[in-house]
């Protein structure tokens, strides 16, 4: 008898005939996975599912800012979002967006009809949520920061770009006028203005290239 074994699979046997100064071919030789273990770790049901870095991430029971609980994969803690009795546990989720290495997440919810963008730093023990919707004149086409610089939060909208200082709590107005596109990369913020030129300065804007 041949038996063949590979770690996460079920062993294989079989009988092989041997004759003598012949080989012995073994063909179609199919070795099954073992069936998945599946382990629940937070009782549902959930709707989404937002990773937010490798430390957290967001599940969300509904559409409700209320709904959302925070998970942390190491530490295997749960905890909600909001405190109990929040006046944003009514607020509708309708976007959020995230940046790679970064716990903080920026959530679009819909309050009393008004459209607000809520700036969520999941970096302490309890979660701290920031309202930027009177920083900004209208509802920005695209927000991003920089991972390793949580002072500023750049928004594009309208060829403008506008930055926020979440320490002062504080818009700069038209921060660079006249680009048609924006992103961030090791502390410069990149331009692309009007005219198809690319374009780099610091986060300050002091310097620029």
């Amino acid at each position: 008898d041949i038996r063949l074994v590979l770690k996460g699979h079920e062993p294989w046997a079989h009988t092989v005939p041997v004759e003598a100064e012949k080989a012995a071919v073994l063909e179609h030789v199919l070795l099954l996975p073992k069936p998945l273990r599946f382990v629940e770790i937070v009782p549902g049901p959930f709707e989404n599912l937002l990773p937010v870095t490798e430390e957290s991430l967001l599940l969300q029971r509904g559409p409700l800012l209320g709904d959302m609980t925070v998970y942390e994969p190491r530490g295997k803690r749960v905890r909600p979002l909001l405190e109990p009795g929040s006046p944003l546990a009514a607020a509708r989720v309708i976007g959020s967006t995230t940046v790679p290495k970064s716990e903080r997440v920026v959530l679009e919810v819909i309050v009393g009809g008004a459209q607000r963008l809520l700036w969520v730093d999941l970096s302490d023990r309890e979660p701290r949520i920031q309202d930027l919707s009177g920083l900004l004149a209208r509802q920005p086409l695209w927000v991003t920061w920089d991972p390793n610089d949580h002072r500023y939060l750049f928004a594009f909208e309208g060829g403008a770009v506008y930055r926020i200082d979440l320490t002062r709590r504080v818009s700069d107005p038209a921060f660079v006028n006249r680009a048609s596109g924006m992103g961030l990369f090791r502390e410069s913020l990149y331009l692309l203005r009007e005219h198809g030129v690319l374009e780099r300065m610091d986060l300050q804007g002091d310097r620029a290239e």
